[in-house]
């Protein structure tokens, strides 16, 4: 498969057609157990007549997670865009990236006919030429959070809804011993089994009341881990086989980065027409229309410099706030991953000031760029 196939993928090309749907009604504790048993981090939700009304997600439950087992899922289901099932697949890459979503359904005359997801989207692309080419270190995330055995879940939580991902590694002197999903924590977050929350807090000698257990007990124990050579097609494989969005890369054991849904989908998403830099920022969803105004400015500068040096296609940016002890400052923690034709870069800073974070940041963007375009031009001298 090449670029221009994958454009013309259309939706009904990629997607799921067995759906199984919630019902407005449902319990909480019906529509978790559904969702578990088949493994799915998303479910529409319908009416009395079949039609659709919005979906139910892991993230969902988990900004929800003081509403008791028997509240319905109308009161945790989300809005999303509506996809049909003429749509290029390519266009809905976008969407899920934009939306930061793990799935949509596919709709036809209000009723869902389908669903399509992040790894409907990697097993339908996954036959692209360049996936047998990159290797993990070129596309890995290395600036990962991580956690140790001994922290809590409440720690796990905050962290993974700080950097907007759905697993993290759990980390013991440089060595990965163990990931925790979003999944695991809902899942003790809405547990309803009393002997079981019981024998929990007496194993950690803790007094009756709200759950907040140690890492090391709902973390999986063997992750699923590639080396920093071996190609992005062994992970978009694994993370299809075992329905996970992350493959950590480890060398000798130690944790060296990780390889996420999210940035196979930003290739994907690279191979689209388009004019300029599409731009993602997370993490600011509260901040004055005014203080955009002036992160584009800046980002605009910088990206008219690294388009001299190599061809920006994707640029998102993760914000993570963080207060001072006296509580009246916030400490700006940015991360952000630039996407070219063949290469993604990486930056990140930790400012009081969050424009000075983000120039911070699109520096070590502009020279990792021009590294790049060095040894390239090295390459081609060569040959």
């Amino acid at each position: 498969m090449n670029r221009e196939q994958v454009i013309k993928l259309k939706v009904k090309d990629v997607m799921n057609r067995d759906v199984i749907a919630a019902h407005v009604d449902d319990p909480i504790s019906d529509v978790l157990s559904r969702m578990q048993k088949n493994d799915f981090n998303v479910m529409p939700v319908v009416d009395d007549d079949g039609k659709f009304q919005g979906i139910i997600s892991y993230d969902s439950l988990n900004r929800r997670r003081s509403l008791p087992l028997t509240a319905k899922a109308s009161s945790v289901m989300t809005n999303c865009p509506e996809v049909r099932q003429n749509d290029a697949a390519i266009d809905v890459v976008e969407q899920l990236m934009a939306n930061e979503l793990r799935g949509l359904p596919v709709l036809l005359k209000k009723r869902v006919v389908g669903i399509i997801t992040r790894s409907d989207i990697i097993n339908g692309f996954k036959s692209l030429r360049i996936m047998k080419e990159i290797k993990n270190r070129e596309i890995m995330n290395e600036n990962i959070p991580t956690i140790s055995p001994k922290d809590t879940i409440t720690t796990a939580r905050k962290i993974l809804h700080d950097i907007n991902e759905r697993n993290i590694a759990v980390v013991d002197n440089g060595h990965l011993v163990g990931v925790v999903g979003l999944k695991d924590i809902v899942k003790a977050n809405y547990t309803d089994n009393k002997k079981e929350t019981m024998a929990i807090n007496r194993k950690y000698k803790k007094e009756s009341g709200p759950v907040d257990i140690e890492v090391e007990a709902i973390m999986v124990t063997a992750p699923i881990a590639l080396g920093p050579d071996d190609t992005i097609l062994k992970a978009a494989e694994l993370m299809i086989r075992h329905n996970i969005s992350t493959v950590f890369i480890t060398e000798d054991g130690l944790l060296k980065g990780v390889v996420s849904e999210y940035a196979l989908l930003e290739l994907f998403h690279s191979f689209r027409p388009q004019e300029g830099v599409y731009v993602q920022i997370s993490g600011l969803s509260d901040e004055h229309p005014e203080v955009f105004d002036v992160l584009y400015e800046i980002i605009e500068r910088s990206m008219k410099k690294v388009s001299k040096l190599l061809k920006p296609k994707i640029l998102t940016i993760h914000v993570s706030r963080y207060n001072s002890d006296e509580g009246s400052r916030q400490k700006y923690s940015l991360t952000a991953r630039l996407t070219t034709e063949h290469e993604m870069i990486y930056g990140k800073a930790f400012e009081w000031d969050l424009f000075k974070a983000l120039d911070d940041t699109l520096e070590q963007i502009e020279k990792s760029a021009r590294k790049v375009r060095d040894k390239q031009k090295e390459r081609s001298a060569r040959k």
